[in-house]
């Protein structure tokens, strides 16, 4: 029926969070959705952006890709940031950035994408006209939308590529996010999540590979102890800034409360040197 088919479109959170969304620059949109009850399948209509996928990320090529040099990338970047900034203003956390879910349209502009696994707060807890996502949420109690967050730490002979499964890509995930099953109530935790991903991703923009990738490389619970225990360091090719390893530090800090904030990151040296180019 009409009815149940308008209750599963409302229900369904990829809809709901890129509903909230609307209209923004850095932000895949959502044009249409359907039910085809005949084939018991939900269908998403999303704006066409066609030069696709920044880079190929792969259980193959968690090193060995072709770097961004850090101009191109400080471009790239400063999209994602708007973005980003733009979604935890509306009390959502993308729980899956990396840089296969970050899409370039024909003039090259940087636009997020895939929400799947995305976490909206709940309108009624989340005053979105609040200046203050993170005071705004803090007060609820529950997000609409909880689902299993990842495998926990100790389990797993998981390969990279089961990424749904831990709700995130595992080489991009924030070590909170590898250690703990459930996503927490308040924002707080999440948002820093985000922006540890958003440094992963900087990282593999600059480098070519992840920050952290364990002895095997392939197995999830070996990369998940890389990332929550092994010391950050910077290959020595390509070269690459202090401005942008200094930024890469406080956005890969293990603690998401001592984690670099977005305003921090916009007012960073590596940042304003933009202005300048």
């Amino acid at each position: 029926s009409n009815a149940k088919e308008s209750s599963l479109l409302e229900e369904n959170p990829e809809i709901r969070t890129m509903t909230r969304l609307g209209k923004h620059p850095n932000i895949t949109r959502l044009t249409h959705a359907f039910d085809d009850t005949a084939l018991d399948a939900l269908f998403l209509v999303i704006e066409f952006v066609p030069e696709g996928a920044l880079m190929p990320v792969s259980s193959h090529k968690l090193q060995g890709a072709e770097p961004i040099s850090e101009s191109e990338a400080r471009k790239i970047f400063t999209g994602i940031l708007n973005g980003i900034q733009y979604m935890h203003s509306k009390g959502i956390v993308h729980r899956d950035l990396k840089p296969t879910n970050i899409l370039r349209d024909a003039c090259g502009t940087a636009k997020l994408s895939d929400f799947g696994s995305a976490i909206c707060y709940d309108d009624e807890m989340f005053p979105v006209t609040n200046s203050n996502p993170t005071t705004a949420a803090a007060t609820s109690t529950k997000p609409y939308h909880r689902p299993i967050m990842s495998s926990p730490f100790r389990t797993g002979n998981e390969t990279t590529t089961s990424s749904k499964a831990v709700g995130g890509t595992p080489a991009f995930l924030a070590p909170e996010c590898c250690l703990s099953e459930f996503a927490p109530a308040a924002p707080d935790t999440l948002y820093a999540s985000d922006i540890w991903s958003l440094g992963a991703t900087l990282f593999y923009m600059l480098y070519g590979q992840v920050p952290f990738r364990g002895q095997t490389g392939t197995v999830v619970r070996d990369m998940y102890r890389a990332i929550c225990c092994d010391e950050l360091i910077f290959p020595e090719e390509p070269s690459v800034s202090k401005e942008a390893k200094e930024i890469l530090r406080g956005m890969l800090e293990k603690n998401p409360g001592n984690r670099m904030k977005l305003d921090a990151i916009r007012a960073s040296a590596w940042m304003l040197k933009a202005t300048v180019e």
